[in-house]
């Protein structure tokens, strides 16, 4: 499985994905490129878009881009922590269910 992690992404969350997924971080790849390229990497990489932007439910809906999967996530401070066993949870057992979808991620659903 591809993620796409948006510039956003806390990059040690970023790395414990690494640990799992094969994962191409914005900040570090190709940082302040726009969301519509990012968009277009996800469906060149057939990736799953990970980030903290609510610019992308705007986009993949107004576009109707039914070949984006984003996952939008939702998190306070201090639940940050719990994230990554959340988020690696959903994406090794949920992943086909993810396709085509925008999915919102929070530590509580």
């Amino acid at each position: 499985m591809n993620i796409i992690a948006d510039e956003n992404i806390e990059h040690s969350l970023i790395e414990k994905l690494k640990e799992h997924f094969h994962v191409i971080s914005i900040y570090e790849s190709d940082r302040g490129i726009s969301d519509e390229k990012i968009i277009e990497l996800a469906i060149t990489h057939n990736a799953i878009v990970l980030t903290e932007d609510k610019d992308f439910g705007e986009l993949v809906f107004i576009h109707n881009h039914t070949r984006i999967s984003v996952i939008l996530l939702r998190y306070t401070f201090h639940e940050r922590s719990d994230l990554h066993e959340i988020l690696t949870d959903l994406l090794k057992h949920k992943s086909s269910e993810l396709t085509g979808k925008f999915t919102t991620v929070t530590t509580k659903k």
